[in-house]
């Protein structure tokens, strides 16, 4: 009696939404970017339970495996952000032929956790932090404080991190100052459960949700910015170290400034610069088609070596 539910998108945007960026590596999501499929858990005020997303027939699909059938289809086109219209960002990027490559492939969405919460928690899990750190420290926060949900670990509900000390946090995740973050957003979530748990980021405008975000404890212009594309609202174009190094393998720009002990560093508002004049085309959709271009290849390929196309 196996029901499973259709959703509004190919196997190439599905795989490309996988691959947007790294969440599909970090848990509790799980993922095979090969066949392409994915899982994942979720519990918030509306239930709890677990899907999967898989290509057949040329179809994508989602299966409930646990939980809420109707519940479990909505977490899935949340999390492939299916609940946001990009026909607006298609339109400009098929105005623009030297980009016909990304309407080819799929690009415009990006992979979302099952809240804001949650998202949050893992862009600060990953500033100034290698991706197999961020890896560890998710994983922890997940095995010490997450939920079970039918056999399967879901990530920690904000009451559960609020209840515990920054000490404890450190120590068991090792995660450093980033702790005190993880406090700010649990309880932000707590207080204001709309924006974080529910849907209420949705009726903000790209500036209202920027300023929000910014104001978290710990979270930098990069990581709001990159939580802004996420989220269908995309706003500046924040350049972290990261970033830069992309830029200068693809375009050789290689913007450099002293600082005041005479280290030489990347200048950030150059690349800033350079990305504004480059992309001024797509309007408010820039630092989004910005993003697709330097990690299409980038992303994928620090994590597995080599990219799948």
């Amino acid at each position: 009696n196996m029901k499973l539910f259709p959703l509004p998108i190919t196997p190439t945007e599905f795989r490309t939404t996988l691959l947007s960026h790294g969440w599909f590596d970090l848990d509790p999501f799980k993922a095979d970017i090969k066949i392409p499929t994915l899982m994942r858990t979720f519990k918030n005020q509306n239930g709890d339970g677990v899907f999967k997303i898989f290509v057949n027939n040329e179809k994508v699909l989602c299966e409930k495996l646990y939980g809420d059938e109707e519940i479990a289809h909505q977490m899935a086109i949340n999390c492939l952000s299916l609940d946001i219209d990009i026909n607006q960002l298609q339109s400009l990027i098929t105005e623009n032929s030297n980009y016909d490559w990304l309407i080819e492939r799929g690009f415009g969405r990006y992979l979302r956790s099952v809240s804001l919460y949650e998202d949050c928690i893992k862009i600060i899990s990953t500033a100034n932090q290698n991706w197999s750190n961020t890896k560890k420290i998710i994983q922890a926060l997940i095995e010490n404080y997450g939920c079970d949900i039918n056999g399967y670990k879901d990530f920690p509900e904000p009451n559960r991190l609020i209840r515990v000390s920054e000490s404890e946090i450190k120590n068991k995740t090792k995660c450093g100052y980033r702790a005190a973050s993880f406090f700010d957003i649990a309880d932000r979530s707590l207080s204001e459960p709309d924006f974080f748990i529910g849907e209420g980021w949705k009726g903000l405008d790209a500036k209202d949700f920027y300023d929000r975000l910014i104001s978290i404890r710990g979270m930098g212009p990069a990581s709001a910015s990159y939580l802004c594309r996420i989220y269908g609202k995309p706003y500046l174009y924040s350049v972290d170290r990261w970033v830069a190094k992309r830029c200068d393998e693809l375009w050789g720009l290689n913007f450099r400034k002293t600082d005041k002990k005479r280290k030489e560093k990347p200048d950030l508002e150059k690349y800033e610069n350079f990305a504004k004049k480059r992309y001024e085309g797509f309007n408010e959709y820039g630092p989004s088609v910005f993003w697709f271009e330097i990690s299409c290849i980038g992303m994928t390929m620090k994590i597995f070596k080599k990219s799948w196309w």
